[in-house]
Formats: C-alpha cells, sequence, structure tokens
C-alpha cells in the first residue's frame, strides 16, 4: 500500500476524516493524542499552553484552507479551544486517532462553511 505524507499542519486541511481516510496517511508530529487529551484535561482556561497552541494552530490552517469558517469575531477563538476541550471529554472513544484529527473534526463540525449562491 501506498503511503501518503503530511506536515503536521495540513493533515486537518483535507476533507472529511473517516476511518480510512485517516489510514491513508502518514501524520508527522511529536504531539501525541495522549499528550494533547492529557495537557487539555488540565482546565487552564485559555491560557497559552501546549493545548491551546495546538487547537489554534490547527484552527488558523483550517481557516487558511478554507475548510472552517468562523465569525470573525475574538469569540471564535475561544469558542474553538472550548469545542475541542468538550469533544475531547465527550469522546474517549477518539482518543487513538491521530492528534490533528482529534482538534480538526469538532472544529470542521462548529465552524461549517456556507454553500456559495
Amino acid at each position: 500500500m501506498k503511503r501518503k505524507w503530511l506536515v503536521l499542519l495540513t493533515a486537518p486541511c483535507l476533507g472529511t476524516t473517516t476511518a480510512s481516510a485517516q489510514s491513508d496517511y502518514l501524520v508527522m508530529s511529536t504531539l501525541g493524542s495522549d499528550t494533547l487529551v492529557s495537557e487539555c484535561a488540565k482546565h487552564r482556561g485559555l491560557e497559552l499552553d501546549i493545548c491551546s497552541s495546538y487547537i489554534l494552530g490547527i484552527f488558523d490552517a483550517l481557516i487558511l484552507s478554507r475548510a472552517i469558517c468562523p465569525t470573525p469575531s475574538g469569540v471564535a477563538t475561544m469558542q474553538a479551544v472550548e469545542v475541542v476541550q468538550k469533544y475531547l471529554r465527550d469522546h474517549p472513544e477518539k482518543w487513538s486517532q491521530a492528534p490533528g484529527f482529534l482538534v480538526a473534526d469538532p472544529l470542521k463540525a462548529a465552524f461549517p462553511c456556507r454553500p456559495r449562491k
């Protein structure tokens, strides 16, 4: 099977992430899902830490790739961190996924783009 290589921030920019889609990519990240889940469980609010930094990096990459469309306000930044932290708490069965997918999936659900007319 031919493997495709991704850079850390390009993985979540892909379309819908399914189990088969994830298995087609080798994600190069120094941050493991277990570390992300552990850091995000520490409830430090919006302090700039590993959890919020990682989430906001993916958030920015998704915006730039037009994979998500948040409202143009600072509220979206705070909401992005909260959305992902809640998703991690509510879905422990997903913790085996690559960290990029753990962050991108709830962001795509929370900030969908409306089709252009």
